[in-house]
């Protein structure tokens, strides 16, 4: 998947790695001439080279996996199993014996889910949330949305149903019909509800309303935050609201620096890009060399910053310092050396390949 090019974006993650001056003229120039094995003449008129594949994106853990207010993925299969067993039970609990016969018994999915709506209201909070879960998923999988709309009239479901409902919709992959639901969904007045109904709107492509975060909903605010750093990483975009990433890396900073690299990637240059460009890319990547892929990244920039070097000794230079910064970081894979010892051994002895541009 082709990846953003502009450079923007990440002015606002500068802040959250340490080290990342760009080297001057008086760092190192690399290691003595007699560590080096003996490098191969480079050559000017290589093709750029591609971005290397970065392997999946990392997984946040700073929060739910599934649209709110799911914890699970849908299923037609009882949201409490251990209340739904078949067969004669000792002593059942209040309204598990009407649970299990409403699983148990030989019932068309409407008259299931008849059954499970009579024994909502008197059923203890642990089963009255797994029957909701079940009515919602039965409503997905069995139901046209406006046939189960009707029927959560009908029936005066709970506000926490609809939304259940919705919620399901959307992590089945429905958007349109999502998107329908969430409009015709019951009032209410709690900011964290108003706030986490307007985040399923906007991870379904709708626009951002920021007050809802502002009227005193910290976890609906928490939520924004992954949903926002997630969407950013996968849409290899830069985004306005880049800002609340960040603000998701500060509260996780275990987590900062494989997403800092991920969206570092997103200004891999779609083009030619230009020397300037190549060297910003390296000098951003070298705090993350310990993470998969890293430095490969790394070393592809500054290979694609060596061709635009051309004969000018200054940018080969620049070249040198920042291959000797890489085998100096930590982090760094003594087995990438060979390559970093080629492009510190670099001389300005042909010109730029045609059809790149010279450009900062």
């Amino acid at each position: 998947m082709r990846r953003g090019a502009g450079l923007g974006g990440l002015a606002v993650l500068a802040g959250l790695h340490a080290g990342c001056a760009q080297p001057g003229a008086e760092a190192i120039e690399g290691l003595p001439r007699h560590a080096r094995p003996a490098a191969a003449p480079h050559r000017r008129d290589m093709p750029l080279a591609p971005m290397p594949d970065l392997g999946p994106l990392p997984v946040l853990a700073g929060g739910a996996a599934f649209p709110w207010p799911l914890t699970a993925p849908p299923s037609l299969l009882p949201h409490a199993p251990e209340a739904a067993a078949c067969g004669v039970r000792k002593s059942p609990r209040v309204g598990e014996a009407a649970y299990a016969q409403a699983w148990c018994g030989d019932l068309l999915p409407e008259a299931r889910l008849e059954a499970l709506a009579k024994l909502a209201p008197q059923a203890p909070r642990a089963l009255a949330a797994a029957i909701l879960a079940d009515e919602a998923d039965l409503l997905a999988d069995q139901w046209t949305m406006p046939d189960a709309l009707r029927w959560l009239n009908v029936h005066a479901a709970s506000p926490a149903l609809y939304d259940r409902y919705a919620g399901t919709l959307a992590a089945l992959d429905r958007p349109v019909d999502a998107r329908y639901a969430n409009a015709h969904l019951p009032a209410v007045t709690d900011p964290e509800t108003m706030c986490e109904r307007g985040l399923r709107v906007y991870a379904l492509g709708g626009s951002w309303d920021a007050h809802l975060t502002a009227n005193g909903a910290p976890r609906c605010a928490e939520d924004l935050a992954l949903y926002t750093c997630s969407r950013a990483m996968t849409e290899h975009l830069y985004r306005a609201d880049d800002g609340l990433c960040v603000r998701y890396m500060r509260a996780h900073p275990a987590e900062a620096p494989a997403i800092a690299f991920t969206l570092l990637a997103r200004a891999w240059p779609s083009g030619a890009g230009s020397f300037r460009q190549w060297l910003w890319l390296v000098d951003q990547a070298r705090p993350s060399l310990g993470l998969p892929h890293a430095e490969d990244f790394a070393i592809a920039a500054l290979q694609n910053a060596s061709l635009f070097a051309g004969c000018n000794d200054d940018r080969n230079r620049e070249v040198r310092v920042y291959a000797a910064a890489l085998l100096a970081a930590p982090g760094h894979d003594p087995g990438r050396a060979p390559a970093l010892f080629e492009l510190s051994s670099v001389l300005p002895a042909t010109c730029v390949p045609a059809g790149v541009a010279t450009e900062d």
